[in-house]
């Protein structure tokens, strides 16, 4: 019989001077590759806040091979010694605590898609996007065709510019030009609530993108700053079935669909019909780790 010896994780008070200096040396070259200069922009840790980081990846791994580990040690977050504040400015849009409202149970599905009036009055719009297919971008005369595409230099900050696009498109399919807003404002913003207040979303030009500084402060508006969202307003939420939202947005969790996905499908494509685009998010907020190992329970909104 092969007697295989389980390896255990060390306390850091076990930790050996050898290893202490391993783990800052390996640090350090992760810096000197770090392409996103995540270890350029904040407070790299001492030996323990790595070691504490490490382990913690270590448990959340641990049935999983070698390869797997090796490739999620290339985090650079694991050098970083706030590394759970860092994680605060990386799950999205700040939205309102809802629930939805199940008591009607004669709610009927149908009436998200079929009671609506999707039609747009641009014919030329309908050979790029209907409900078989839909790809404005390949219509070269189209506003949404014009948009910027952006680099923004993270992954874990592609809801910024997933929201700033969702509302350049949204400003597109009303005729208006297209307009650089600022993916920095609607990071840093708690946005949804500075619209409805301020009405003001300034442009890229007035306050540009710094992966560095997001999570900073919500900045103040400037005289000379250009307003993106002028002649725009905030529209009341429409309580529809199975839906949730305050004013500015609706979402839609799919597992309220998970008996009709069809139905729920359906709805996405008519949205992206009328409005350009939807947003798809993951609720992030203690579900996330900075490990990035997605965790039980979940859910994909709309």
């Amino acid at each position: 019989m092969m007697m295989i010896k389980k390896k255990e994780l060390l306390d850091f008070e076990n930790v050996n001077n050898d290893l202490k200096s391993e783990l800052l040396n390996y640090c350090n070259l992760l810096k000197e590759v770090d392409m996103n200069n995540l270890l350029k922009d904040h407070e790299l840790g001492n030996e323990e806040d790595i070691f504490n980081n490490l382990t913690k990846l270590l448990e959340e791994y641990k049935e999983e091979n070698d390869n797997v580990l090796y490739h999620k040690m290339k985090n650079e977050a694991l050098c970083l010694k706030n590394v759970n504040d860092w994680m605060k400015n990386k799950t999205g849009l700040v939205l309102p605590q809802l629930t939805y409202d199940l008591t009607d149970e004669n709610n009927d599905f149908t009436e998200v898609t079929q009671n609506k009036n999707y039609t747009s009055e641009n014919i030329v719009d309908k050979l790029y996007c209907n409900n078989e297919y839909c790809n404005r971008l390949k219509d070269h005369n189209n506003c949404v065709s014009k948009i910027n595409v952006e680099d923004q230099k993270n992954c874990a900050l592609s809801w910024a510019f997933a929201s700033k696009y969702h509302l350049e498109t949204i400003k597109c399919m009303k005729g208006y030009e297209p307009v650089n807003t600022s993916a920095l404002y609607v990071a840093n913003c708690v946005f949804l609530q500075t619209v409805e207040e301020k009405g003001f979303l300034p442009t890229e030009l007035n306050y540009p993108y710094d992966q560095s500084k997001v999570g900073d402060v919500c900045p103040e508006v400037q005289n000379d700053w250009d307003n993106a969202f002028e002649n725009a307003k905030v529209l009341d939420y429409n309580n529809e079935p199975f839906s949730l939202g305050t004013k500015g947005y609706t979402a839609y969790e799919s597992e309220h669909f998970e008996d009709n996905m069809d139905l729920f499908i359906d709805m996405v494509k008519r949205e992206v019909q009328n409005k350009g685009s939807v947003i798809a998010y993951v609720k992030a907020e203690n579900v996330l780790g900075y490990e990035l190992k997605r965790k039980e329970g979940s859910k994909f909104m709309w």
